[in-house]
């Protein structure tokens, strides 16, 4: 009995081993735990793509557009006093654009101010039994100023038959409540003339809780084309994120609507009204509880745009949301490929000439300040000597920055072409969405690359305050 504990029993006596086991086995789960978090922080990596650094952060973004400068929409025929000059086109032919970087708090203000050529028209409540407008042609002939309720058949055109198969229930299609916007002069306008039309038909969408039914077809204003004229048919896709943008607002695809429109509102008893009337105020459309509220604009060639519905008092009741709109990954991926090529470490500087550098009344100085013996003098102290600089510009000679080579490694959008040429991953991903129609690389999306690497640079010295002292939207619009 020597040497037992009197306390436990001799099959519970403690064993040498039993230690080296516990020690074993909590190494091994210790090890599995580890191998597995290497896994998860691996996948997230792999998967994780960091927000667009120009309309992924609402604050940049709303910081951006609220610009006091007094940028005005004019006639084609003169230079567009426009603010924002970080999107450039490209172009011995594209001088007179109103670009995406225009979209600032001074152009809406021109847009506010715009004096009106429609008459008023006060009539709610005339009957109208007319069928749903999908192409042009019908919305045309629709006699009607602000309708009654309507729950008339809506047929559709060819188009429905392409339409894919719906992605909601016919209970969840009938619940919604939708906003449609139809015709109007905005069609094949510059970029920014559309998108400030479609913020504000996205911004009264959202007031009125309602879900925007969305024409993703475009028309691409000939200041961007090769060919020099409006094209037709262009998607929306190419140019903007439209998941991003359905993740953040209530939207459905027009084709998509239509197709469910005609398979359910009769028997779900969904209705309609129509308002012909822009100054038809959100606050009177709240009232209606119509499953679809349509407002019928005038024809491509008038000047009634979808803009107007946010005049006057109306701004401080529809607030366009500008932090749902980036760039699409197709056109971002384009711009991470070449910043790669840059190794990621670059500076950039965006020299603005085009006709405003002729035009001496409104910018006396630009021509001048943006020269190459003054670039040197001005990027001196600010760029590095020796550093890649990634240069975005309208100038469409780039020879004319030669002289920049003596003390920098000048890149320009042009060398990359090959990143959107027919053997490219851009343009392998882009006709999947045309079923393999072939698509150009136009004026718009050069100027959306160019001014999202432009964004990347480390340093990112910029046209008017940086180069020049003249006011970007010419003489005495600066603002203290």
């Amino acid at each position: 009995m020597a040497g037992r504990s009197p306390l436990l029993p001799a099959t519970r006596r403690f064993r040498p081993d039993l230690g080296q086991s516990a020690l074993a086995s909590l190494r091994n789960r210790f090890f599995t735990l580890f191998v597995l978090g290497v896994l998860i922080f691996t996948y997230v990596a792999v998967i994780y793509q960091p927000e667009d650094p120009l309309f992924g952060s609402s604050t940049k973004i709303t910081s951006f557009l609220t610009s006091t400068s007094s940028a005005t929409f004019i006639s084609d025929k003169t230079i567009v006093k426009t603010g924002e000059d970080f999107m450039v086109l490209n172009q011995a032919a594209v001088s007179d654009s109103i670009n995406i970087a225009d979209i600032d708090r001074g152009v809406m203000s021109a847009i506010l101010k715009k004096k009106d050529m429609h008459p008023v028209l006060r009539t709610v409540g005339e009957t109208v039994n007319d069928s749903l407008p999908v192409e042009e042609t019908a919305i045309d002939s629709l006699p009607v100023t602000v309708g009654e309720t309507a729950n008339d058949s809506l047929p559709v055109g060819e188009t429905v038959n392409d339409s894919p198969p719906s992605d909601v229930s016919e209970a969840s299609f009938s619940s919604r409540r939708y906003l449609l916007y139809h015709g109007g002069g905005d069609r094949c306008k510059s970029m920014s003339h559309y998108l400030w039309s479609f913020m504000c038909a996205l911004g009264e969408a959202q007031y009125l809780n309602r879900t925007l039914v969305m024409d993703t077809s475009i028309c691409l204003s000939s200041v961007y084309t090769s060919s020099h004229q409006d094209e037709e048919k262009k998607d929306f896709r190419f140019y903007f994120d439209f998941d991003h943008l359905k993740e953040s607002d209530s939207l459905l695809d027009s084709r998509q609507f239509a197709f469910d429109w005609t398979r359910w509102h009769r028997r779900n008893g969904l209705k309609r009204k129509v308002v012909k009337d822009f100054r038809t105020t959100p606050t009177t459309l709240s009232r209606f509880d119509d499953a679809l509220v349509m407002r019928k604009f005038g024809s491509k060639d008038s000047d009634s745009y979808w803009y107007n519905v946010c005049k006057a008092d109306n701004e401080s009741v529809v607030e366009p949301p500008w932090h749902s709109v980036r760039r699409s990954k197709l056109l971002r991926d384009v711009a991470s490929a070449i910043t790669s090529r840059l190794n990621w470490d670059f500076d950039s500087v965006h020299v603005e000439r085009g006709d405003k550098a002729k035009n001496k009344e409104l910018w006396p100085n630009l021509d001048a300040d943006t020269s190459p013996k003054a670039l040197l003098s001005n990027l001196t102290g600010k760029i590095e000597d020796g550093r890649s600089l990634y240069v975005a510009t309208n100038e469409p000679d780039t020879s004319f920055f030669d002289p920049l080579k003596e003390k920098y490694n000048t890149h320009f959008l042009d060398e990359y072409k090959d990143l959107w040429s027919e053997k490219s991953k851009w343009y392998k991903e882009i006709t999947k969405l045309t079923d393999g129609v072939p698509v150009e690389f136009d004026g718009y999306m050069k100027i959306s690359v160019d001014m999202e690497v432009f964004s990347r640079g480390n340093k990112q010295i910029e046209t008017f305050n940086d180069l020049t002292n003249d006011c970007k939207d010419g003489i005495k619009s600066c603002t203290s």
